[in-house]
């Protein structure tokens, strides 16, 4: 009996540890931590930063366009084809 509490606690604290990673990692937290791991040089910490911009942009671009490509109610632009 013992030996299953401890069965059901081991898998409890791993779904909890598992649910504490993805959250910290959708907030950014982890990301940010391994980025303070180390010093980063200014040119370095540009470079991120802008390909950060950049990649926010595209993402919210692309984002757009696909909820545009996927409505369903539109008309059809070949009308008789």
């Amino acid at each position: 009996m013992i030996f299953h509490v401890y069965r059901y606690c081991s898998c409890y604290m791993l779904f909890l540890s598992l649910f504490l990673c993805r959250v910290l990692s959708t907030d950014g937290i982890i990301e940010s931590v391994k980025r303070r791991r180390y010093y980063e040089k200014p040119c370095r910490k540009r470079e991120r930063k802008s390909y950060e911009n950049c990649k926010r942009i595209y993402n919210t671009e692309m984002a757009r366009k696909i909820s545009f490509v996927s409505k369903t109610q539109r008309q059809d632009p070949w009308l008789g084809c």
